[in-house]
């Protein structure tokens, strides 16, 4: 299997936003956000978090699988 990583930008949010629902659906407290938190979340929100990996003093990091571009695994500042 092989993978392509590399930061995110605004127009992944999204995909940011899937992620993070698939993840919240099967795995509740990986990111510390329940799924109705996640849920809530406004577009603002997801962009502002895919834009992470657009700055200079922070980052956030996809990991896709390269035969189905699925996204695996998202790092993302938590704050």
């Amino acid at each position: 299997m092989s993978f392509t990583i590399r930061t995110t930008c605004e127009d992944d949010w999204p995909l940011v936003r899937a992620f993070r629902v698939e993840n919240a659906t099967d795995n509740p407290i990986s990111y510390g956000a329940t799924l109705q938190t996640t849920l809530s979340m406004t577009e603002d929100d997801w962009r502002l978090r895919a834009r992470c990996g657009e700055q200079d003093d922070d980052t956030a990091l996809v990991a896709i699988e390269a035969s189905t571009q699925r996204w695996t695994s998202v790092a993302e500042p938590t704050a």
